[in-house]
């Protein structure tokens, strides 16, 4: 889950001969803060060049580059631009916050009630703001969840932030997947040129900080308010959709639909590795009665962000609305962001399992 903020290279990283090295700032700082005013002259002038370098500057004022090393690891790129961090507490521990999980899980509500809901859909879609992308569903969620947040019924659900270890952190490597009219390949985002998967090499590299794949978080809570939920008709608006608290079931449904969804894409367009994983982890995987599967955090994509509840006419419309996607091409959206395992960029990020105790 990405904080926001980012690694600049130059700054907190170097990249050498296809070689990442991340650096500990707050070491960097500490070791200026008892340095002679030189020193820290030099390191300004450093950093004002076009291309500065701490390796550089680590040489040219005989440091030991080692002392200040966090992580090294190796890309396919020769280029990065930036690198995302983690979300992180002021003691460095990473967590997932609990408004993201509770934001997946809204948009799964939302799904839902479009989807037992047709005729509800139909009315509200013309509700949109089709001058204005960014609150193009402002009075639609006003509508189903309340007009504000203290008559928001998604208030019922309480989620504290999701903490794991220290030693759970890791970065990872992504291509973007894109598709064209004549197949797929992966965007080089320099030329915006799509490179044939067997040249994938060549695509922009997308570097993350993230929580390791198979870790597991300590404890969290995640309370369904029972008090609001027995006095919701005081407290929401009579509009919006009552709520009840077999949440998690419709969190279950939302998901386990758009695994499957992307399946099928990833089988139609003979990306089979990636349909392959899904096969395998997800469609093919045995949940107990205590799990609930989820997306969360910054790669889901379009889909998962919207609650992916328009209709392929509704589509078109706010395409051409909004200036979505590439004119000309039928498939939308045509990208996903794949890490690479085993050599080769297929895994999907954000998927996890809840564990209901």
């Amino acid at each position: 889950m990405g904080s926001g903020k980012l690694f600049k290279q130059g700054i907190d990283f170097d990249v050498f001969r296809q070689q990442v090295t991340i650096y500990n700032s707050n070491k960097i700082h500490s070791r200026l803060a008892k340095s002679e005013k030189t020193v820290i002259q030099e390191y300004e002038e450093e950093l004002r060049e076009k291309r500065p370098s701490l390796y550089r500057f680590f040489k040219s004022i005989s440091w030991d580059e080692k002392e200040f090393i966090r992580s090294r690891f190796s890309i396919t790129s020769h280029s990065v631009r930036d690198i995302k961090e983690q979300m992180k507490t002021g003691f460095g521990i990473p967590i997932i916050p609990g408004s993201s999980l509770k934001g997946a899980m809204r948009t799964a509500i939302l799904a839902n009630f479009f989807d037992v809901n047709p005729q509800k859909q139909e009315d509200l879609f013309e509700k949109r703001n089709s001058k204005n992308k960014q609150k193009a569903d402002e009075e639609i969620l006003h509508q189903i969840f309340g007009k504000d947040p203290n008559s928001d019924v998604v208030r019922q659900i309480i989620v504290g932030d999701i903490p794991f270890k220290k030693e759970d952190l890791g970065f990872s490597e992504l291509k973007v997947a894109n598709l064209t009219n004549t197949g797929w390949g992966f965007l080089n985002m320099r030329n915006r040129k799509t490179e044939n998967p067997r040249n994938w090499k060549f695509a922009t590299t997308i570097i993350i900080e993230n929580i390791k794949a198979g870790a597991i978080s300590e404890p969290f809570n995640l309370i369904f308010d029972d008090f609001l939920n027995d006095h919701s008709n005081e407290i929401f608006d009579a509009e919006a959709i009552p709520l009840g608290g077999k949440f998690l079931g419709i969190v279950e449904w939302f998901f386990k639909r758009e695994a499957e969804r992307e399946y099928e894409f990833y089988l139609k367009h003979d990306m089979q590795k990636t349909a392959k994983f899904y096969k395998d982890y997800i469609i093919n995987r045995k949940f107990s009665d205590e799990e609930v599967l989820v997306r969360i955090g910054w790669g889901g994509g379009w889909k998962f962000m919207t609650g992916d509840w328009l209709e392929s006419e509704q589509i078109k419309i706010i395409r051409r609305e909004y200036n979505l996607g590439r004119k000309g091409h039928n498939v939308f959206p045509k990208s996903r962001r794949l890490m690479i395992q085993d050599n080769f960029p297929y895994v999907p990020i954000g998927w996890a399992v809840l564990h209901i105790l």
